[in-house]
């Protein structure tokens, strides 16, 4: 591969907006047929998500074009029905596959998978240790101990975890519903509703898997002061 076709290659690469510190650039040669290709590897995706720029065996400036699609399987297709394209027009179409196919795969990767939040949550808080059995009400000295608890859960939130206004407001606001609740909920039903709301508050502020551990870790220990709230069930 011409040295010029190389540095542009090289160039428009770095020059895009993930840039090398998210592609692994390569120049091959085959050693049986001896045809020469650029590969251009997403880093994230180990291997799976790549554009191919293959040169033709009879002309520096033809290139066939190949790139993983974001479909089952995640299988390399042809970009131009394995017709030959100059270089401008391939790396025209390497952008465009960044813009579409990648862009999809990376919004795969990165989006909370709430199903599997859920689960870990679950764990976290021990399902089998939480006493599913009372149907009677909170006292007015646990509703207090409730209140005071979740006024320091909102300290901790805002100082430790939440990065703007707008997550303070809204955790607050789920806060403020759960306390709320303890005022018309029996125990049982108050524990379901607690879960799950402090697992979207996770979700909500965007936390890793042990800072969200963390923060559920935090939540349990805080509403311990309330007698039996988490206690086992009798059998």
């Amino acid at each position: 591969m011409r040295k010029g076709i190389k540095n542009k290659i090289f160039d428009f690469v770095k020059n895009t907006e993930l840039g090398l510190r998210e592609f692994d650039l390569t120049f091959n040669i085959d050693k049986e047929d001896g045809e020469e290709d650029a590969t251009i590897e997403y880093k994230q995706s180990e291997g799976i998500f790549k554009y191919i720029l293959f040169q033709s065996p009879k002309d520096f400036d033809a290139f066939r074009c190949y790139a993983t699609m974001f479909s089952p399987g995640f299988n390399v297709s042809s970009c131009f029905y394995d017709a030959y394209v100059q270089i401008d027009e391939g790396l025209e179409r390497f952008q465009h596959w960044i813009d579409t196919e990648l862009q999809k795969y990376i919004k795969e990767e990165t989006e909370t998978d709430l199903y599997e939040e859920y689960l870990k949550g679950v764990n976290l808080v021990g399902i089998d240790n939480i006493n599913y059995q009372e149907t009677d009400h909170f006292s007015i000295d646990q509703k207090a101990q409730i209140r005071m608890g979740f006024q320091e859960i909102k300290l901790i939130i805002a100082q430790n975890y939440a990065t703007t206004n707008e997550q303070i407001q809204l955790i607050n606001e789920r806060i403020d519903y759960l306390i709320e609740a303890a005022d018309r909920l029996n125990k049982t039903d108050w524990k379901g509703i607690f879960i799950s709301t402090i697992i979207g508050m996770i979700t909500s502020l965007c936390l890793d898997s042990e800072k969200g551990s963390q923060l559920f870790d935090l939540c349990i220990k805080i509403l311990h002061i309330v007698p039996t709230l988490f206690e086992h069930s009798s059998k």
